[in-house]
C-alpha cells in the first residue's frame, strides 16, 4: 500500500533509520524542543509567527540586495514593503533602530509575553514555498496546497533565542539528557547538541538539531534550532539516507518511492 510517493514498508524503514540516528539513551524529545521559547515556530511560516507572537521589530529582507519586486503587505495596520525572497524576522527588547535599506523596522515593537524570557529570538526563514504543508482540522492529517499570500510562502528553517538569565551546562544536561554530540562553533565556543526526531502523521520523520551554546565563562549564550535545510544537518543525514535508497520498494514505473527528506 502507498502512501503519497511512500509505501508503507519504506516509511517504516525510514522512520526506524532515522530513529535509531537520533535516539539515544538521553534525548530530547519533540514535545521539550518546542517548549523552548518560540521553539514551536520552526517549520512555521510567517503567518503562523506574527498571528501568535504579533509583528517583529523588524524584518531583513535580502531581496533587497538582488533587487528582487517589492510588494506591498498590511498586517494588523501595518504597510510593509518585502520580496519574496528570505526574511529574517527579529524579536527583540531592545528594537531595531539601525537605517538600512534591507530592514523594515516595526514603529511600535512590543515583547510577545511568550518570550518573556528571552532578550531576543532571531527566527530564518527561506522564502517563495511553492507548497504549504499543514495539518487538516477535520481529519488531523497533513495536506498540501498553495500559499495564500506572501506570508505563507516562507518557511522557518532555523532560530535563534538569547537568553535572559543564563543556565549552565550541567543545567542542560540534567534537563534534557546527555546531548548525542559536543562540538565547537566557528567563535570556538562549547556547544551541546541535541537531535530530535518528529514523525509526522504518514510521511517520514522531521529531523532538527538544537544547539546550547556556552560562553568561555560556562553560562549558555544562545540556543539555536535547526533543520534539515541548515548545511551541516542535511550532511549529516545524506550520507545513511543515500544507503538506504537502493533498497526503497519500486512502484509501477521502476522508480525509487523513497524521497530525500
Amino acid at each position: 500500500m502507498r502512501i503519497g510517493i511512500f509505501s508503507r514498508g519504506a516509511l517504516a524503514a525510514w522512520t526506524v533509520i532515522l530513529c535509531l540516528l537520533v535516539s539515544p539513551i538521553h534525548a530530547m524529545t519533540p514535545d521539550q524542543m518546542r517548549e523552548l521559547p518560540g521553539g514551536d515556530l520552526i517549520s512555521s511560516n510567517p503567518e503562523t509567527v506574527f498571528s501568535q507572537y504579533g509583528l517583529p521589530a523588524a524584518i531583513i529582507d535580502f531581496g533587497v540586495i538582488s533587487r528582487r519586486p517589492v510588494r506591498t503587505l498590511r498586517w494588523g495596520g501595518n504597510t510593509i514593503r518585502l520580496t519574496d525572497d528570505d526574511w529574517t524576522l527579529i524579536y527583540s527588547r531592545e528594537g531595531e533602530k539601525r537605517k538600512d535599506p534591507t530592514y523594515w523596522i516595526n514603529p511600535g515593537p512590543v515583547m510577545p509575553e511568550k518570550l518573556a524570557g528571552l532578550k531576543s529570538l532571531t527566527l530564518f526563514t527561506y522564502g517563495r514555498e511553492r507548497m504549504v504543508i499543514e495539518r487538516s482540522r477535520r481529519t488531523n492529517r497533513l495536506v498540501m496546497r498553495i500559499p495564500a499570500n506572501l506570508f505563507e510562502a516562507h518557511i522557518v528553517y532555523q532560530l535563534i533565542g538569547v537568553p535572559l538569565d543564563p543556565l549552565t551546562s550541567p543545567d542542560i544536561v540534567k534537563i534534557y539528557g546527555a546531548p548525542q554530540e559536543e562540538v565547537r562553533d566557528k567563535r570556538d565556543r562549547r556547544v551541546l547538541r541535541y537531535r530530535v526526531a518528529e514523525n509526522l502523521a504518514d510521511f517520514p520523520p522531521n529531523i532538527y538539531v538544537v544547539d546550547f551554546t556556552f560562553e568561555e565563562g560556562g553560562m549558555l549564550a544562545d540556543y539555536g534550532i535547526q533543520g534539515v535545510s541548515v548545511d551541516h544537518v542535511r550532511e549529516k543525514y545524506r550520507r545513511p539516507i543515500e544507503k538506504f535508497r537502493p533498497g526503497c520498494e519500486e512502484d509501477e514505473q521502476g522508480r525509487g518511492s523513497c524521497s530525500p527528506i
